[in-house]
């Protein structure tokens, strides 16, 4: 069955719980699969989708088809209405895809970045490959006109792009992975694993014309190890993932007790030196950090998934949680979700799951709420909000307080077979939210819409 990329939009009233509904709902029509990776909006309240297709998409009278039938990159706009405003097509004659999308701070720009082999094209622009997978970003107006896009990290094997941030003095924060050697745009910045046939995970920070201003190799010594996720608040950045075995942050390292996955969340200042590390350690089987993001005084709220029996939680440097996280059916995946302050202490965590595997994909925030989305397997209860199960893995978007991490609204989209929410966004006045998918029932049930 083929993924039909969908688009919701839930109306929500912090006063009125009852008053919670989905809007509208738009999906994507194609012959091949298609898949959101990234939702943002701007400040007059446009919404601007990024994601991967392949052969045939449509969305409302506009059709893409992808070169060759291999995977193309797909980036929309779409007014507060849902209606699209325009659809853009990014590809070449190898496979290209897509990662993150992020906007400056004053919303006159938005970023791109992904990844891409032999030539690409981007809006008449083209970029050729050095070697193997390369990473590309790409600077746009508000209104979609391409300033500028460049092949940002190259090597002679695969190096990858897992996000960006953009910092208030419009820098680009990105985080991605290499194998043998990477090097950055210009050539002045060049990183060298130690272990060649290893993975390694690389930090870097360019200007807002794309120009490198340092590079930072994470060093390890297992290929598990993962940074996912990057962010940014006064100018110090985020980073969280998984890792396996040691990872190296220059001045500091981490190192597992087993031979699983455990996640981590790790703060740099501006120059991309360390400043603090918090595990989360479980107890038999893998712990998976999918994204974390953070709110307007530094707050860092981490959502993920875990599959051991309980956790151990960094609290701070020195000392672990005593709050007991134990997953509903050990070996199957459960939901967590974590808020630390901006110097690393542990505000407070929540765990969600049913007797199958529960996921979260993205996670996004406010100064009163956050936003997560993602799917379940069986009946799951998030504080009261019970969401049966239709059949397969079916999608959801909760809301939880940013303060306490108590569910306020949880709302699920379902078919008879699987079905995944992948992307999430919260308006800035905090009533309406964005929440994107893809599903492979042959119908899907959307509050009142099929």
């Amino acid at each position: 069955m083929k993924h039909i990329t969908l688009f919701i939009l839930l109306a929500i009233s912090s006063l009125l719980v009852n008053a919670q509904g989905w809007m509208w709902a738009k999906h994507f029509n194609g012959t091949g699969s298609n898949q959101p990776v990234s939702i943002s909006q701007d400040n007059v309240g446009n919404y601007y989708v990024y994601g991967n297709f392949k052969n045939q998409v449509t969305q409302d009278a506009i059709t893409l088809n992808s070169y060759n039938g291999s995977q193309d990159i797909f980036l929309a706009k779409y007014n507060p209405l849902g209606e699209v405003q325009w659809l853009k097509q990014i590809g070449g004659t190898g496979i290209e895809i897509a990662y993150s999308l992020s906007f400056n701070s004053d919303y006159s720009s938005f970023y791109i970045t992904g990844n891409f082999n032999n030539t690409f094209n981007i809006e008449g622009t083209y970029l050729n490959t050095i070697g193997g997978l390369d990473v590309f970003m790409a600077k746009f107006s508000a209104n979609g006109t391409l300033d500028w896009a460049k092949n940002v990290a190259y090597g002679t094997t695969n190096q990858t792009s897992s996000g960006i941030c953009i910092d208030t003095d419009g820098n680009i924060v990105m985080v991605g992975m290499f194998l043998n050697n990477v090097s950055f745009y210009g050539g002045v910045y060049t990183l060298t694993s130690q272990i060649p046939s290893v993975r390694q995970n690389f930090i870097a920070k360019f200007n807002s014309s794309g120009i490198p201003l340092w590079s930072k190799m994470i060093d390890g010594d297992n290929a598990a190890s993962y940074i996912r996720s990057v962010s940014t608040n006064n100018n110090e950045y985020y980073f969280s993932g998984q890792y396996m075995g040691t990872l190296d942050f220059g001045t500091s390292s981490i190192t597992n007790s087993n031979s699983n996955k455990d996640g981590f969340v790790y703060k740099t200042n501006t120059n991309g030196d360390f400043q603090w590390v918090r595990k989360i350690s479980g107890s038999n089987y893998d712990e998976y950090i999918i994204k974390h993001v953070q709110d307007g005084t530094g707050n860092v709220y981490t959502g993920g998934y875990f599959y051991s029996s309980s956790l151990v939680i960094d609290s701070t440097a020195t000392v672990t949680s005593n709050v007991a996280i134990n997953n509903h059916y050990s070996g199957n995946s459960d939901i967590i979700i974590l808020k630390y302050s901006s110097d690393g202490t542990l505000q407070w965590v929540k765990a969600y799951g049913s007797n199958k595997n529960d996921v979260i994909s993205d996670i996004y925030t406010t100064q009163n709420n956050v936003l997560f989305t993602g799917s379940y397997s069986d009946s799951i209860n998030f504080n009261g909000f019970n969401l049966l199960n239709s059949g397969g893995s079916d999608a959801f978007t909760a809301v939880c307080s940013s303060s306490t991490g108590i569910v306020s609204s949880a709302l699920k989209a379902a078919g008879p077979n699987n079905d995944y929410g992948k992307t999430c966004f919260y308006n800035s006045n905090e009533r309406n939210f964005v929440t994107s998918g893809e599903f492979f029932s042959t119908s899907l049930t959307i509050g009142s819409y099929t």
